[in-house]
């Protein structure tokens, strides 16, 4: 299910578990692949589960404001360029 068209939730669809869902990889601002699911939680920590790349990631950070400045979608960057470059 969409849970949304613009901003932060562009892209993005609910799971049946309640954890969001990529629903369309191109409306994201950082790499990430169709049907990761994912979730933000309070003071800047978030994971991915991405079952096509077989990768799971977790950030523990506490970071307020809990947006964090885009330090969680940097890390992502530099995880995906790592496993490009590694490949």
């Amino acid at each position: 299910m969409p849970i949304g068209e613009r901003g932060y939730w562009a892209g993005s669809g609910w799971t049946l578990g309640g954890f969001n869902l990529v629903m369309d990889p191109s409306a994201y601002s950082f790499p990430v692949s169709g049907g990761t699911i994912w979730w933000d939680g309070s003071a800047g920590t978030r994971y991915f589960i991405d079952s096509s790349q077989g990768i799971i990631t977790v950030i523990m950070a506490q970071v307020s404001p809990s947006r964090g400045g885009g330090f969680r979608e940097d890390f992502t960057r530099l995880l995906d360029a790592a496993l490009i470059e590694r490949r």
